[in-house]
């Protein structure tokens, strides 16, 4: 075989392996989107007993375009629930961030989380270990959150720190997700959109992450039954 019959079989090797590695990832998006992911379906919430709600607040701006690659987590809100609603748990971890050290004044006025309460608090690594000690004196067999941020935001501190929490290792479900498919509301199907339309009343700080936790388990007997 010469050199440059070699140098081809190489190419022609390497487009192989990244045509079928693209064609592998369609299908592992597939299954992410249709069935591991969101998990919408009617049978979605079998041999679940208790549920942990994951809420994220991250860094943020108005003047500039948001996506999960630019944001980092500032906190972690999390609830411990079962499918009736009822808390069992719940616990804030503020994470501090290494981008962007300092909050926009947009940022701490949307989620009323100050430079001061990040500041001191523990980078992601850290902030991680102490969610997994928390983690460890419960029990729970999914975790759900409202939409697809908070899975895409972990997965993407996940590369930038090459640690998650524990939780993130369980399955998901789109509680979102699960609410459109039940009402048919593609629309306004906000979390305060959803409360509003029960005529449930927001409480706590809106766009603070354990707050939000707490009111989306209260949505939780609605899309169970």
């Amino acid at each position: 075989m010469s050199i440059d019959d070699g140098l081809v079989l190489n190419i022609s090797l390497c487009l192989y392996v990244y045509y079928n590695f693209r064609i592998l990832m369609g299908f592992f998006s597939f299954l992410k989107n249709t069935i591991g992911f969101s998990m919408v379906f009617q049978n979605c919430f079998n041999g679940i007993k208790h549920l942990l709600i994951v809420d994220l607040e991250a860094t943020c701006w108005n003047d500039r375009p948001l996506s999960v690659g630019v944001m980092e987590v500032i906190e972690f809100g999390l609830v411990l629930t079962t499918l009736d609603g009822e808390i069992l748990a719940s616990h804030s971890q503020f994470v501090r961030p290494m981008i962007n050290p300092k909050l926009s004044k947009f940022c701490s006025e949307l989620t009323g989380i100050k430079n001061s309460m990040v500041a001191s608090a523990p980078d992601f690594r850290e902030s991680t270990s102490l969610l997994n000690l928390w983690l460890s004196h419960y029990e729970y067999q999914a975790w759900a959150s409202w939409g697809e941020y908070d899975w895409k935001q972990i997965k993407v501190e996940l590369i930038r720190h090459g640690c998650a929490p524990d939780f993130f290792a369980k399955p998901h479900i789109n509680l979102k997700a699960v609410w459109q498919e039940k009402t048919g509301k593609k629309r306004r199907s906000g979390l305060g959109s959803a409360l509003q339309s029960l005529g449930i009343v927001f409480e706590g700080q809106q766009h603070r992450g354990v707050d939000d936790a707490r009111n989306i388990s209260r949505i939780l007997p609605y899309l169970t039954i």
